[in-house]
């Protein structure tokens, strides 16, 4: 159950990196513009500093938890950083 919400949240963060990185294109899409960073609720910043504190976190919890799911952990996130 742990692993669950550790991969959920990871999962949740690297969203975020993405949203951040699309930023300039999701303003002018008709539907990402409405999400919470292209359309400012949640500020650049907040996002940023949310990711900062919530990976290394996860990570972390991740290795802590088992060597082998910190690295499946590290490999899932870098997959879906490439397909979202």
């Amino acid at each position: 159950i742990i692993g669950f919400f550790l991969f959920s949240i990871l999962t949740g963060s690297v969203y975020i990196i993405n949203d951040l990185v699309d930023f300039e294109s999701d303003i002018h899409h008709n539907e990402k513009k409405l999400r919470p960073i292209a359309s400012m609720r949640l500020g650049k910043s907040t996002a940023i500093i949310a990711v900062l504190i919530l990976v290394p976190i996860t990570l972390s919890a991740g290795f802590f938890l088992n060597t082998k799911y910190g690295i499946i952990q590290i490999c899932s996130s870098a997959i879906l950083r490439y397909v979202t």
